[in-house]
């Protein structure tokens, strides 16, 4: 028969390697999947984060751009990922929105992925090319009512937040407008300032900068309050759009089945 003090030693000695392999996670580089593509705002945030986390962990967190199916093709290569805590996502609200537009998406986020935690939420500035002729929030709804399916609105991907946030405007407004697609909101910026599109929801993180600096024209923000940074746009709520306030939010996720001390670790970087 062992004696107690060997059975104490034994069951001391078996929590060592748990208690050392939480605390030293993170071991090694960390890959941080954006799934848009390089200059987005998903993509601006993604890298801004990973660089505040590395400073954190002391690990290297690198930012890997997996584009496709409005999101899902980067959120599926983290959702079959080694639930070790080493191949995270940042997504926005797409993440729930995309599948629920398409049912050839094998994704369920309530399934396939683990929430980290909420990134940030903003509304959407609804924007045009830099010769539109519109010059104020009035004059742009009376310009897309009188133009119909003329109107040219530009996405990021079907589903998305900016096709819902044009979707809902549209509704507003009782029109039909031209929605065309895009692999991602960087391309759409690219193609405004361009004047080969009309309109854009765009986040405020590509918003702000553009329209202060004259690249596109501003007109409402898609939030219950005026931004700080651009005040002299109305919000829908003043402009009586009912139904199209929308704000997008990004998070952090993680394959299923991470352990719980990890994700609480990356949690408490984030």
């Amino acid at each position: 028969m062992q004696k107690p003090w060997a059975i104490a030693a034994a069951l001391l000695w078996a929590a060592v390697p748990i208690h050392a392999g939480a605390q030293e996670f993170p071991a090694r580089q960390i890959t941080m999947v954006v799934p848009s593509p390089a200059g987005g705002p998903t993509d601006v945030y993604g890298r801004l984060l990973a660089e505040a986390m590395r400073e954190s962990f002391g690990q290297r967190i690198i930012v890997e751009n997996v584009v496709g199916a409005g999101g899902m093709v980067g959120t599926r290569r983290v959702a079959r990922a080694t639930p070790d805590g080493y191949t995270i996502l940042i997504f926005n609200i797409a993440l729930s929105s995309v599948p629920a537009f398409s049912k050839t998406i094998d994704i369920d986020p309530t399934r396939d992925i683990a929430p980290i935690g909420l990134v940030n939420e903003s509304p959407f500035v609804v924007i045009a090319r830099p010769n539109y002729p519109a010059d104020d929030a009035a004059s742009l709804i009376a310009r897309m009512k009188a133009d119909g399916d003329r109107t040219r609105i530009g996405h990021g991907g079907f589903g998305g937040g900016a096709h819902i946030c044009g979707l809902l405007l549209a509704r507003a407004l009782g029109t039909n407008p031209d929605f065309i697609t895009y692999r991602g909101a960087a391309p759409v910026m690219v193609d405004i300032m361009g004047s080969h599109v009309d309109v854009f929801c765009a986040q405020t993180a590509d918003a702000i900068s553009n329209v202060q600096g004259r690249t596109v024209k501003g007109y409402l923000v898609t939030g219950p309050s005026r931004l700080p940074q651009l005040p002299q746009l109305p919000t829908s709520g003043e402009l009586q759009l009912g139904g199209s306030e929308i704000s997008v939010w990004h998070g952090l996720f993680a394959p299923p089945g991470v352990p719980p001390a990890i994700l609480r670790t990356l949690e408490a970087a984030l």
